[in-house]
């Protein structure tokens, strides 16, 4: 394998720069109107058992046949267990049915006696055009012992034909989906012993063949995803063991061979992620945004494979445990993703990828040598090209507070929206296009640092009219979690594309936006309400959009 090469690439890692300008906006008046809030990409999240059926549960698939959703998982006291298998659900008229345990790990040894052991990774596939369901899993004492296992089911996962040992050295999908390759071709993305490698059966599983390695260990990576961009040219992406960002590798000749690994611009904290093609052309990845935890889980979309913008968070609580995400787009055009909570759930969330839109068009990153907090002002360290600068500063009733990597704020103690509104206890922020440009927002992304004491609740506000009159945007929003965490958590995106004064945006208007916070309960102490931290794969405050 060739020398690894780590890419670092758009709008979302970018330099400070510090200013001294201010941006004078009408404080006098401000008017509290409703407005319709946006229309959320996120259609329906649910849980799929309503008594788990075991003390933990983990790994989940999903896939759409001609009968419906089925969903599978390995299930059991808990990882790495003997009693851990194989545990299936279908959905029937809207709803999951009760779990139920298509497979154990029971296996007879050459002397004819029986050991059972635990189960790992089931992976769904639907045969196009009418084919079998099947279903792939691993059986083995531990991960580089266990060996691929098959059956299929003729009826959408309601019976299933008897268990088949996949040939020596196949190991089936090892955590995501196959894709069909050719007229017939079913394509493996695999891994063993932290090395990538594919696998291919023509003749709908009955026999296979399989690719060397196609990585080496000197950077560990597992359990890829494949994407397509046509004229037999393939991506894969997933997971790294050590080196914190998403791999990507390519290939032009249908999974044949692959070309040099790289790193892409996503962190990775050594935890699955998915991906998939979207019938737009757009690819769509399901990951968590962080290095080190489980939490956030995000939504990130790339027209090019290389260039990735995280969009749509999904969970973003401290607790975190929101892992080994699986992801498709059914034939209605709705993504439905599955992903393990807190191995206690399997979480089942549908998405309308028309929904997500934009890309980043002014964000700011705090993460630069001298920056400390209690800067008057910020002015965006990226802008698109189409737009002014914008220019980050504080309402007059919050005061500048040191804090690394961040803007910062001490706020007083106000018991609502209306006494911070008096107040002006705001950060606020402008979107202006350049001459003859006309912009449509879709979203607002930020991560916050709220101290114990500091308020908990907070709403986003936006004015066309230079800061006169203002209109909430969509509800309040109440942080519950990650009062001691110094990184600060990333918070549920603002939609903005169902907002109709906020699309199509003339140069000749100037969008105010205000964050209001309130709920404090000191004004002395631990009462930071921060924008931050940044770090080199995140900026602390984006706006999502598109420049017509």
């Amino acid at each position: 394998m060739n020398k690894l090469t780590v890419f670092i690439s758009g709008a979302l890692c970018f330099g400070f720069v510090a200013c001294k300008a201010t941006d004078h906006l009408k404080e006098e008046s401000i008017i509290e109107q409703a407005t319709d809030h946006s229309k959320s990409a996120i259609v329906k999240i649910e849980d799929i058992c309503v008594n788990p059926p075991t003390p933990e549960l983990h790994a989940s698939t999903i896939e759409e046949t001609p009968t419906g959703l089925v969903a599978a998982w390995f299930g059991g006291t808990k990882e790495k267990e003997p009693d851990v298998g194989i545990w299936l659900s279908r959905q029937e008229n809207g709803k999951w049915t009760a779990p139920v345990e298509v497979i154990t790990g029971m296996t007879k040894l050459p002397d004819g006696s029986e050991v059972q052991y635990p189960c790992w990774n089931p992976v769904l596939y639907q045969v196009p055009e009418g084919g079998p369901l099947m279903l792939f899993y691993k059986v083995g004492p531990t991960t580089p012992e266990w060996w691929g296992m098959l059956m299929r089911s003729v009826d959408g996962g309601k019976t299933w034909t008897t268990p088949e040992r996949l040939p020596e050295g196949i190991y089936g999908p090892i955590k995501n989906k196959p894709v069909k390759i050719g007229e017939r071709g079913i394509l493996s993305p695999s891994s063993i012993n932290s090395r990538l490698h594919f696998e291919r059966s023509d003749d709908l599983g009955k026999t296979w063949v399989r690719t060397a390695s196609v990585t080496d260990r000197s950077v560990p990576v597992i359990q890829p995803s494949i994407l397509l961009y046509g004229n037999n040219r393939l991506q894969a992406v997933g997971r790294t063991l050590k080196d914190k960002r998403v791999f990507s590798i390519w290939s032009s000749d249908g999974g044949a061979t692959w070309g040099e690994l790289k790193l892409l611009d996503l962190p990775n904290p050594n935890s699955g992620n998915d991906a998939v093609t979207l019938k737009d052309g757009r690819q769509l990845m399901i990951y968590n945004h962080s290095e080190t935890l489980r939490t956030p889980l995000n939504i990130a979309i790339s027209d090019d494979g290389e260039n990735w913008h995280p969009l749509l968070v999904i969970e973003n609580d401290k607790e975190g445990g929101y892992s080994y995400p699986a992801v498709i787009q059914t034939k209605d055009g709705l993504v439905h993703i599955t992903y393990s909570w807190r191995r206690k759930n399997i979480r089942h969330v549908v998405l309308d990828p028309d929904l997500i839109k934009g890309k980043p068009l002014i964000s700011w990153n705090f993460d630069a040598n001298g920056i400390l907090g209690n800067e008057t002002i910020s002015r965006s360290t990226y802008t698109n090209e189409a737009l002014e600068t914008s220019t980050l500063n504080r309402g007059p009733g919050i005061s500048p507070q040191k804090a690394s990597v961040s803007f910062a704020s001490a706020f007083p103690v106000h018991t609502d929206l209306q006494s911070a509104e008096k107040s002006g206890a705001y950060y606020q922020f402008t979107v202006k296009g350049k001459t003859g440009k006309k912009v449509s927002l879709a979203s607002i992304g930020i991560v916050l640092r709220v101290q114990a004491d500091a308020p908990k609740n907070y709403v986003w506000k936006y004015s066309i009219d230079g800061g006169y009159n203002f209109k909430t945007i969509g509800k309040q929003l109440t942080i519950s979690t990650g009062f001691n965490d110094n990184n600060g958590i990333q918070q549920p995106q603002v939609e903005l594309s169902g907002i109709s004064e906020l699309q199509n945006i003339s140069s000749d208007t100037k969008v105010v936006f205000r964050l209001y916070a309130w709920g404090g309960t000191s004004s002395t102490e631990n009462n930071g309400f921060r924008i931050g931290k940044s770090n080199p794969l995140t900026p602390a405050l984006v706006i999502n959009g598109e420049i017509k």
